[in-house]
């Protein structure tokens, strides 16, 4: 909470406002038409629960400590549920190795200072997670089943571009169908019910939030409005400026190029749906297409960068010339920290890539790469920040562990630390997959 970095506390200001509209509606004071669930409903509701028992009419920063205090808790449970995620699907060892990769650069607690989407988000995908592995292992598939869908759910109401995920799982669901071996047979029928009920159950409620707000809040949807926003704000990133990684913001991007088209654009497009009988959806809609007919190379262009801005660790709530943390600071200082954190980082990708790479399981571990999957092609195809990937990280970070594994230096040193901890309880830790 010291660090000269850091994430901003009230987010976006949205969620905040919202979940205190909510809490302070259902003690009896009136909401005088406020929004409730203009964007995604989960973080509002979510932040909401801490705020019932809070001081009514308190300040702004007792409310954050009590949301702080309430996003610690589920951020601690989320690597209870991991941990043993991980040891469900492959055993000890991985659980010890991705519980270390977890804290080397833990931006998952990182978030918990700040009222985002993040924090819920990661819950979401932790309690998915141990779904799964208890389906994986035939341990009580009724309550995996359970776990599965709420979790999914949770992730879905948080990110609702998390929705992908369900199509990915579709995809494996009709691979394992047309498989002509028996040996995975058995995960049709909970995926089937995992699926359907995640999708309708996810499609009512995402109605209903919607529901609430148009009755109850400022009458308008801006659930569109905002896609297409974000679609136009992607059309501009790292469209002249392939390797400008600053924030999209106008601290950090005033006079640069991408950004200062970026606004030209929204401009002109004002200009036009307000001065016609058209409207901004379909202004908006009518830029995005012409601009993908006109720049299809420009267009993957920029997919391939966002999918690599995507993975990289940036600081983007100081300048570098501002930056100091012991003895690093400026510019020189900043360049060596974010190089230190992204080995770290690309020492995690590599170890999922050794997991894609061996090519066992996949489709028994799909949710370990598939949520990575899904946010990766939604915001590659619109505006991507890192911090919109924090959801995958679960499945990053087991996956991660388990390719980290096949290096023999690197087995070594944790099944050593493993059976410090816990030799007794080793081998009977030993998940569905450790054969692999």
């Amino acid at each position: 909470m010291n660090l000269p970095f850091r994430v901003k506390p009230f987010g976006d200001q949205i969620f905040f406002t919202e979940a205190k509209t909510i809490s302070e509606y259902l003690r009896g004071i009136d909401h005088q038409g406020k929004e409730m669930f203009s964007n995604a409903p989960g973080p509002t509701l979510f932040y909401s629960i801490p705020l019932l028992f809070s001081p009514l009419r308190a300040e702004s920063k007792l409310l954050a400590n009590y949301i702080f205090i309430f996003t610690s808790l589920f951020s601690a449970f989320s690597f209870i549920i991991l941990y043993r995620a991980t040891k469900l699907i492959f055993n000890f060892d991985t659980a010890i190795l991705s519980s270390i990769l977890f804290f080397i650069f833990p931006l998952h607690v990182y978030y918990t200072l700040g009222i985002t989407g993040e924090a819920p988000a990661f819950f979401g995908s932790s309690l998915m997670l141990l779904g799964w592995a208890k389906i994986l292992r035939k341990a009580n598939t009724r309550i995996g089943i359970m776990f599965f869908v709420l979790g999914d759910i949770i992730a879905i109401l948080n990110r609702p571009n998390s929705i992908l995920f369900l199509g990915i799982g579709i995809i494996v669901l009709i691979t394992l169908i047309l498989q002509k071996s028996n040996t995975n047979k058995y995960l049709i029928k909970p995926l089937i019910f995992c699926l359907l009920s995640t999708g309708c159950l996810g499609f009512c409620l995402l109605k209903v939030f919607n529901y609430i707000n148009l009755t109850y809040g400022n009458k308008n949807d801006n659930k569109q409005r905002n896609l297409v926003y974000v679609a136009h704000q992607g059309r501009f990133q790292f469209r002249h400026e392939p390797f400008n990684f600053n924030y999209w913001d106008g601290d950090m991007r005033a006079g640069q190029q991408d950004y200062e088209d970026w606004n030209k654009s929204a401009d002109s497009l004002e200009v036009v749906y307000k001065s016609t009988n058209s409207t901004y959806l379909d202004e908006y809609e009518k830029f995005l297409i012409e601009d993908l007919k006109s720049n299809p190379l420009l267009y993957l262009r920029q997919f391939f960068i966002k999918a690599i801005y995507g993975h990289i660790f940036m600081i983007n709530s100081i300048k570098s010339n501002r930056f100091k943390i012991g003895p690093l600071n400026g510019n020189f200082g900043y360049i060596i920290f974010i190089i230190c954190i992204n080995i770290i980082n690309i020492f995690i990708l590599t170890g999922f890539f050794i997991y894609l790479s061996r090519g066992h399981n996949l489709l028994e571990t799909w949710p370990l790469w598939g949520m990575l999957l899904a946010l990766l092609l939604f915001h590659c195809l619109t505006y991507m920040e890192p911090r919109y990937m924090l959801p995958s990280k679960p499945g990053l970070f087991i996956a991660s562990a388990f390719g980290l594994l096949q290096i023999p230096i690197i087995k070594k040193i944790i099944t050593a630390i493993s059976q410090k901890l816990m030799p007794a309880q080793k081998e009977s830790t030993n998940g569905i997959l450790h054969k692999y």
